[in-house]
């Protein structure tokens, strides 16, 4: 993972989660480290936005730093527990033309 996005009621503190996750694996194994010290996984949360605002965010700004770009060319978007979230994101998504 080079980016993380999260969105929905309560995203922020997933958000936090994925960052103490970063931050532990930074003191230890270094796991989601680049190439070099300038790079790192960025992570937001938008939690004052529609679904389709954070989804436009994923796909046209939510970009890796410099090194971390080599290891970006997926992209998940994964929707729990509300199936028109899903729906909606799919149609998003295919009528950006970023799902085949």
């Amino acid at each position: 993972m080079v980016y993380f996005c999260a969105w929905g009621h309560g995203c922020e503190k997933f958000h936090d989660i994925v960052d103490d996750v970063i931050a532990h694996d930074y003191a230890g194994e270094q796991r989601f480290t680049g190439p070099t010290a300038k790079d790192t996984v960025m992570t937001t949360w938008h939690d004052n936005e529609t679904l389709e605002e954070a989804l436009d965010y994923f796909i046209t700004l939510a970009l890796p730093t410099d090194g971390l770009v080599a290891d970006s060319s997926y992209r998940v978007a994964i929707c729990v527990g509300n199936p028109a979230w899903a729906a909606k994101a799919k149609r998003f998504l295919e009528s950006a033309d970023f799902v085949a």
